[in-house]
């Protein structure tokens, strides 16, 4: 059964009526021209993960393409976390920082209509979330056998409290690689499919993921726990098979009958008979154990 209901909802307070915005929060909120200049395309997320210092490094490629004529743009990343070099087409540019807005300056024109493509190399302590996720930053804790459960939570506080991006709502990219390296023993997830896995020899693993359809910067997500991975096949209505890819804490997916995950088809069947055919393309659809 369908069920559907209407109500009634009061006037509201103003709960910002006495609020003083500030000059941070202007450069987050509002679409400067140093913004609207440019279109990001495309993220490539490379950042290692040092679960025992709780600091990630690495780097971050931005694709874009350019709207109209500018010299300057902002980026975004909370102050906390350290630029090391901001390059293109292995030029170092010059870049100026207030609060959490970065500026970066090109030597050149950029002219509207051409693509550009830069690299921003940091490192970092990412703040930690005190009540994930109402309070956002990175969830560092451990599994009932002492093993890292990692995890980030940063749909309210935006995705640059840990990785350098345009974070604004209005530019979703086309597509993001992410590529996590993490200790040997555990199994890093993100959004996407699962593109390869590269095993270093330095007791290290990296997993790289793609998401190949728009998504906002704060759906971008890191998962690093010691996982069992498991698959099926679900046929759509329309016959379409899409893959269903679980991740379970190893030691509750020994404990738990397989019996358990059978309700997810008929989950997925009962939203298509609702509320229509699911085409998902060549997405994978995922259940993951989430430490927040």
């Amino acid at each position: 059964m369908l069920i559907t209901y209407s109500s009634h909802i009061a006037a509201q307070p103003d709960f910002f009526a006495d609020y003083q915005f500030t000059t941070a929060d202007t450069l987050r909120g509002m679409l400067r021209p140093e913004r609207t200049c440019f279109d990001v395309t495309f993220y490539d997320l490379n950042i290692n993960v040092n679960i025992q210092r709780q600091f990630i490094s690495g780097y971050v490629d931005v694709e874009y393409h350019v709207i109209t004529d500018f010299s300057t743009l902002q980026l975004d990343l909370f102050q906390n976390m350290t630029i090391l070099s901001i390059t293109a087409q292995d030029q170092i540019l010059s870049y100026n920082r207030q609060y959490n807005a970065v500026f970066v300056n090109f030597p050149k024109i950029q002219k509207q209509g051409t693509k550009g493509k830069l690299r921003v190399q940091y490192e970092g302590k990412p703040i930690a979330a005190q009540n994930a996720p109402w309070d956002g930053g990175f969830v560092w804790k451990k599994d009932k056998n002492e093993t890292p459960w990692v995890g980030v939570a940063c749909e309210g506080i935006g995705a640059s409290l840990w990785w350098p991006c345009k974070d604004h709502l209005s530019d979703e990219p086309d597509s993001v690689a992410i590529r996590l390296t993490v200790p040997s023993n555990l199994t890093a997830v993100a959004n996407g499919n699962l593109q390869r896995k590269i095993v270093n020899t330095d007791n290290t693993t990296r997993y790289d993921w793609l998401v190949s359809y728009p998504i906002n910067t704060y759906n971008v997500t890191v998962n690093i726990a010691d996982y069992a991975n498991f698959k099926e096949t679900y046929t759509a209505l329309d016959g379409e098979q899409l893959e269903l890819d679980y991740y379970v804490l190893a030691l509750q997916f020994r404990a738990l009958d397989q019996n358990h995950f059978k309700q997810v088809p008929k989950v997925l069947a009962c939203y298509e008979r609702f509320l229509g055919n699911i085409h998902f393309g060549k997405m994978v659809l995922g259940w993951l154990k989430r430490r927040i």
